[in-house]
């Protein structure tokens, strides 16, 4: 992902983590985002543009496939989700077309 907007102060945010979603392939449904994610990397706070490929990702990636599952989904959140508390818009805004996830496959 590249760098993304930022928006205000995010020191009372944690850490950047990011994580997979282990759902079941039926219709997403409103409550799957209450889903508690598998941590794979830790970022800091400080970091707007992220590439990550460790072998927790492949792994994760790979057991989705090999239980059928047509889905993988990451999510990004932080570790301490909390307001500063004045008022104005804290975080970091990535456009769709800057995100991207390249699989490759290796013998």
């Amino acid at each position: 992902m590249n760098a993304a907007r930022e928006h205000g102060d995010r020191s009372s945010f944690g850490v950047l983590w990011i994580g997979t979603l282990d759902y079941a392939p039926a219709p997403l449904q409103a409550s799957d985002r209450n889903i508690p994610p598998k941590r794979l990397a830790t970022f800091p706070n400080s970091v707007t543009a992220i590439s990550y490929g460790g072998e927790n990702m492949r792994t994760a990636l790979q057991s989705r496939i090999d239980a059928g599952n047509p889905r993988f989904q990451l999510k990004m959140y932080w570790s301490r989700p909390s307001s500063n508390g004045n008022g104005h818009r804290d975080g970091l805004q990535y456009s769709q077309g800057i995100i991207s996830l390249r699989v490759e496959c290796t013998d």
